[in-house]
């Protein structure tokens, strides 16, 4: 007969499983994890696919389909965002719970069909991942190329302002660069195009005269002018909306005469 000192309990390495999933799905991993989540459900880690993008990515392992339905609507009634929920298979997800995660837009991966197991702990994952995360990245991230002619650039998740390099290439377009990811763009479609005349902006002007002076603009600069104040805040909101980077990309010199753009920054002469 066997006694309890007869048997041995396995229990999953949650820690190392969830950081494998994020690797191979291309999540980051949190440092810490949320405080209130549903009952067996963790936090895998976050998906950014372009940098001002983010959204949490979750795996729960209910054991019957009424914890699943009670987990997604606990999930997404906690969340502003859409979400990607894992689930270890496709069965126990009921209608119901299946049309909320639709009309919140949310991504659902089923594990079985989402990884392929190419040896101990050696994952990949399938064609039906990748589409399934482009699809959803669709429908919530916008277009480079707005209607209007105004872009956004597809900044690198986790990129800093010391990432970005700007070159002017002439008048009215710069060669942008932020790690691997280079695009020549008009000023238009940077957000500085008048919209009463389509001529550049005050904005582009001093964003040109930064460039003189290899970023750095102080009271002995040619183009020094008191109005700069006003159009250097305005310079800067244009450039975090268009980078979508955190911190400030222009800020006091050491001294307090002067700004210097926290980014590359040169001009075409």
């Amino acid at each position: 007969m066997l006694t309890r000192d007869d048997l041995i309990v396995y229990e999953l390495d949650w820690p190392l499983f969830l950081s494998d999933i994020a690797a191979v799905l291309g999540f980051e991993r949190r440092a810490t994890d949320p405080d209130e989540l549903p009952p067996l459900t963790r936090l895998v880690g976050d998906y950014r696919p372009t940098a001002g993008y983010s959204f949490p990515a979750y795996l729960t392992v209910p054991l019957e389909s009424r914890g699943l339905t009670s987990a997604v609507c606990m999930l997404v009634s906690t969340s502003d965002d859409a979400l990607i929920l894992l689930t270890p298979t496709r069965h126990r997800l009921r209608p119901d719970a299946q049309q909320i995660l639709e009309r919140k837009r949310c991504c659902w991966l089923p594990l079985e069909e989402a990884l392929a197991a190419m040896g101990p702990r050696q994952w990949r994952a399938t064609e039906a991942a990748v589409q399934a995360l482009q699809g959803f990245t669709g429908l919530h991230v916008p277009s480079p190329e707005a209607n209007d002619g105004t872009a956004f650039f597809p900044t690198p998740a986790g990129a800093t302002w010391a990432d970005v390099v700007i070159r002017f290439v002439d008048g009215h377009s710069v060669s942008v660069a932020a790690g691997e990811i280079t695009r020549t763009l008009h000023y238009a479609q940077l957000g500085m195009a008048d919209g009463r005349n389509a001529r550049p902006t005050k904005q582009w002007e001093l964003l040109r005269a930064f460039a003189q002076g290899y970023g750095l603009l102080t009271w002995k600069s040619r183009d020094a002018d008191r109005r700069n104040q006003k159009r250097r805040e305005y310079l800067a909101r244009d450039l975090k909306a268009f980078f979508r980077i955190d911190g400030e990309p222009i800020v006091a010199t050491d001294d307090g005469k002067g700004w210097r753009t926290t980014f590359a920054l040169a001009s075409d002469a």
